[in-house]
C-alpha cells in the first residue's frame, strides 16, 4: 500500500502501468543469484594491460568487464584486422586467471565505412568478428558485447547510406537484416552458448514502440539516427540458436533515480518492444533476448563536463543515490546490468569516487537478501535539478537599455545595417553558447534593437564559418 501513496499525483492511467510493473517486479524478476553487475569505460582496456591488473581489477565488487581487442573490436571499421595483433592479445587472456570476474566480453564497436550491400566490405566485417569471437572462446570470455553508436559514420542511418538514393528502405531494410543473420552465425561458429550483450537495442525506439499506425512507424524508422537496428535484430534473431543469450543494454537508463523508471524500461524491452520484431521471431525475442541496465558513474559522481542535478548533492548523497540505482538496475534486468566510466580506471587504487564500491556492494547486498532498497531519492533528485536549471538561467538573463529613436529616424527594412538607425540602435552582449556542451561559439549571432513611438526594430546578424554547405531554398522573400 506505500507504494501507491507514494505515487498519489500520478494520472490513473500511470498509476495503472506502476502498479501492474511492480507486481512483477515483486514477484517475476530472474533470482538475484543470478545477477551479474558488467564494468565498461574509458581507457585502454586491452587484454595485455588487463593481464597486469587482473588482481586489482578482481578485487572490486564487479561480477565481469568489457575489454577492447585492438583492431578487431572496430568490426565495420572497414579495415581488416592484422591476425598476429590479435594473437597477442589472445594469448594475454589465457594468461588471466579469472576469479571474482566471472563473465568477461570482448566490445565490438560500430563505427562504419562499410556499404550493407558490398560482399567485400562484409568479408572484413566477418574477419574482424571472427577474430572477436575466437578471443572470447579462446579467453574463456561469456561472450561480446556491442556498442551500436558509432562515434562517426553511422551504419544504421538510413538517408546517409550510400545507396539511398536508388536502393528504397525496405530494400535497405532487408539487406540489414540478411547480414544481421551472417553476424550471428559468425559469432556461433566459433563460441558455444555465447552472450551478445548490447548497449542498447530496441529499448532506444521508446517513442516509436507505441505508435498504432505500422505505415507512419515505419515512415519514422526511414529517417531514425538508428532506424536500421530493428532490421539487424530481426536478423540476428533469424539466425540465432536456442542457447545463444542477446541482452537489451537500455542505455538511456544512465539517468534515472527512481525505481518507476527502471520498472517502465523493463516493461518496455519485454512487451512493447515486440511491435519492432517480425512476428515470425518474437517467439524467439521473448525467449532470448534480456532486459538490461545501465549505470553511469560520471552522471552520478558529478564526473561531467556539464552542470547537472549531482553537483548539488553531497558525497554522502551520491554514493546513497548511486546504492539506490546499483540495486534497481540488477533488480529490473533479467541477468546482466552493466556500469559505465569514461573518467576512473577501475584497475588504478586511487582512482575512483569516494564511496562508489561500498555503495555497489551495499546495492547488490541489499538484493541478494531479498530485502527492498528503502532509499528514496526522487524529491532530492527534481529538487536539485530545479534549482540547477533555475541557476542557469539566472546566469544567463542579461539586460540592455535602448534609447528612443528621434521623430522620423527609423531604419529601412531591407536587410542593410548601414543606414543611420542602425548606427545608433543598441548593440546586444553577443549571443552565448548552448549550456548542454559549454562549447565556445564558432561564429557570432550580434543583435541590435531600436524603437519609436510606433515599432521596435530588431537587426539580427549571424556569422556562418561554412558557407560553402549553406543550401538556399526558394527564391521568395518574406
Amino acid at each position: 500500500m506505500a507504494r501507491n501513496r507514494r505515487l498519489t499525483g500520478w494520472t490513473s492511467l500511470v498509476v495503472l502501468a506502476a502498479a501492474v510493473v511492480v507486481v512483477w517486479a515483486a514477484g517475476g524478476d530472474a533470482p538475484v543469484s543470478g545477477k551479474k553487475l558488467i564494468e565498461y569505460g574509458g581507457g585502454a582496456r586491452t587484454p595485455s594491460v588487463v593481464a597486469e591488473r587482473a588482481d586489482v581489477l578482481q578485487g572490486r565488487p564487479l561480477d565481469g568487464m568489457v575489454m577492447y581487442l585492438p583492431q578487431a573490436s572496430n568490426v565495420f571499421s572497414g579495415e581488416r584486422a592484422d591476425e598476429q595483433v590479435v594473437a597477442a592479445e589472445i594469448e594475454a587472456l589465457r594468461g588471466i586467471e579469472w576469479t571474482t570476474f566471472t563473465d568477461n566480453f570482448i566490445i565490438l564497436h560500430a563505427t562504419s565505412k562499410m556499404d550493407w550491400f558490398s560482399d567485400a566490405d562484409w568479408e572484413i566485417v566477418t574477419h574482424n568478428l571472427r577474430l572477436c569471437a575466437v578471443a572470447a572462446s579462446e579467453g574463456g570470455l561469456r561472450g561480446l558485447c556491442l556498442d551500436p553508436e558509432p562515434y562517426g559514420a553511422d551504419p544504421w542511418h538510413y538517408p546517409g547510406q550510400p545507396h539511398a538514393g536508388e536502393k528504397s528502405w525496405d530494400e535497405y531494410q532487408q539487406q540489414v537484416r540478411t547480414r544481421g543473420a551472417q553476424f550471428m552465425d559468425t559469432i556461433e561458429a566459433e563460441m558455444e552458448e555465447p552472450v551478445l550483450m548490447t548497449l542498447f537495442l530496441l529499448s532506444y525506439f521508446r517513442e516509436l514502440l507505441t505508435e498504432p499506425d505500422a505505415a507512419e512507424q515505419q515512415r519514422q524508422l526511414s529517417e531514425h539516427y538508428y532506424g536500421l537496428i530493428p532490421a539487424f535484430v530481426n536478423g540476428l534473431l533469424d539466425a540465432v540458436d536456442p542457447e545463444t543469450v542477446i541482452t537489451d543494454g537500455n542505455e538511456p537508463s544512465y539517468y534515472y533515480f527512481d525505481e518507476l523508471g527502471y520498472m517502465q524500461a523493463y516493461h518496455l524491452m519485454k512487451q512493447s518492444a515486440l511491435s519492432l520484431v517480425a512476428p515470425e521471431n518474437q517467439a524467439r525475442y521473448r525467449a532470448q533476448v534480456q532486459a538490461s541496465q545501465a549505470l553511469y558513474v560520471d552522471h552520478v559522481f558529478n564526473l561531467r563536463m556539464e552542470k547537472f542535478a549531482s553537483a548539488l548533492l553531497s558525497a554522502e548523497q551520491r554514493a546513497e543515490l548511486f546504492e539506490h540505482n546499483t540495486y534497481w538496475a540488477l533488480r529490473t534486468s533479467d541477468q546482466y546490468a552493466w556500469i559505465y566510466g569514461e573518467g576512473i580506471r577501475w584497475w588504478m587504487d586511487d582512482d575512483l569516487p569516494p564511496g562508489i564500491e561500498q555503495a555497489i556492494a551495499n546495492g547488490k547486498r541489499t538484493l541478494a537478501s531479498g530485502k527492498r532498497c528503502e532509499i528514496r531519492m526522487r524529491q532530492t533528485m527534481l529538487d536539485a535539478r530545479n534549482a540547477i536549471i533555475a541557476e542557469q538561467r539566472e546566469s544567463e538573463r542579461r539586460t540592455a537599455t535602448v534609447e528612443l529613436l528621434p521623430e522620423g529616424a527609423a531604419p529601412q527594412i531591407d536587410g542593410d545595417l548601414g543606414d543611420a538607425a542602425w548606427q545608433e540602435a543598441t548593440q546586444l552582449e553577443e549571443f552565448m553558447a548552448p549550456r548542454v556542451w559549454n562549447r565556445e561559439l564558432v561564429g557570432a549571432t550580434l543583435a541590435w534593437v531600436a524603437y519609436d513611438s510606433t515599432n521596435l526594430y530588431v537587426a539580427v546578424r549571424c556569422d556562418e564559418p561554412a558557407m560553402q554547405h549553406i543550401r538556399v531554398e526558394g527564391e521568395a522573400r518574406v
